[in-house]
């Protein structure tokens, strides 16, 4: 921004004419130069700067943040974790070093350590919508979504606009099957902001796990439309067709996701399905094994495969495959039906 630009020049200034022997005073201008830089994307030159600014002055918790964060943006989370942790001993009290801190061990997907920085952040400074947030996404990756809605209720209420907060509990919501809360916090997302392919690939999701197919592919096309070469939404949109029946746009969905990324596995499980009803149990049978072996531990891989078996006449087969199936999911009532029609067939 403008703002950005006019303090670098201001810093560049007062640098230009030398330092006069106040090594404090110039850390804080080389800091404030630094913080600009980074603020325009220049992380490189951000870095020499706050460099120089804790070589002059080694004592400021601010300078250690602040190319914490640099690093962070670099993807060098550990020299950022020591940053942030120079930060606290430095100032035990300041929030943004617990705050940046907990963002970089969520990073390193160490949540543990993660939560307690961001309960810290929080403890010290209540009014901050992002530590909320990703106080939030920390509980959500240790599967305490009540906790995680609460973390993002409260980023709302601080901040009635923010986005990825409307996002993250929408799609927390959708894996918890709340199907109707999914989508109205997906609506408000899309509401925010209509440019991102997730949000409507997500309410896609909520839509189809909900039983409205026309739905969810209107959504997921909206999804391609916005990213051409996501893979997701065409597997997902093509799923949406496969439950209403329409086959061929199904694979002609399922062929490009594959196109995209060859290693979706539930893609080639659903088109090996189909394969089965129409008939060309070749083709079904090099897709599930296809399946299987991207994901051995996909269920609905060897159901669809025991199918292909018994359809060739190859009961013991298939009955080894189901058996496999329910050994990944022993609750599954389907498969145990299944299997006692195939055993009963084999008697």
């Amino acid at each position: 921004s403008e703002d950005l630009e006019r303090a670098i020049r201001g810093c560049t200034s007062i640098i230009e004419r030398g330092s006069k022997g106040n090594d404090i005073n110039m850390a804080l201008v080389y800091g404030n130069r630094g913080a600009a830089y980074d603020g325009t994307g220049q992380l490189d030159r951000a870095l020499a700067d706050l460099n120089k600014a804790i070589e002059l002055d080694p004592n400021q918790a601010l300078p250690y943040t602040n190319r914490g964060k640099v690093f962070d943006q670099k993807g060098q989370f550990e020299r950022a974790i020591a940053d942030y942790t120079k930060a606290i001993e430095l100032d035990p009290q300041f929030f943004g070093a617990y705050s940046r801190r907990g963002t970089a061990y969520l990073n390193r997907r160490q949540l543990e350590r993660a939560l307690a920085d961001l309960d810290k952040a929080v403890e010290l400074n209540p009014d901050d919508a992002i530590d909320y947030l990703n106080r939030g996404n920390v509980r959500s990756k240790m599967g305490q979504f009540e906790r995680a809605a609460t973390d993002y209720t409260k980023a709302i209420e601080l901040k009635p606009d923010y986005v990825s907060a409307y996002y993250n509990r929408g799609t927390d919501y959708t894996r918890r099957g709340q199907f109707d809360r999914a989508i109205a916090d997906l609506n408000k997302a899309i509401e925010l902001d209509p440019s991102s392919a997730h949000f409507y690939g997500n309410r896609g999701a909520a839509y189809l796990s909900k039983g409205l197919p026309d739905r969810s592919i209107a959504d997921f096309s909206k999804a391609i439309e916005l990213e051409p070469n996501d893979a997701n939404s065409y597997g997902n949109r093509g799923i949406a067709y496969a439950r209403k029946g329409e086959f061929d746009h199904a694979i002609a969905d399922f062929d490009k996701a594959i196109g995209l990324n060859p290693s979706l596995a539930q893609v080639y499980s659903t088109r090996g399905a189909i394969y089965v009803k129409k008939g060309q149990i070749d083709r079904a049978k090099t897709d599930l094994d296809k399946a299987i072996e991207l994901n051995p531990n996909y269920a609905d891989a060897y159901r669809n495969r025991s199918i292909t078996f018994a359809k060739n006449g190859q009961i013991d087969r298939a009955i080894s495959d189901m058996r496999k199936a329910i050994a990944i999911d022993p609750g599954n009532q389907l498969y145990q039906a299944l299997l006692r029609q195939l055993e009963a067939t084999r008697n």
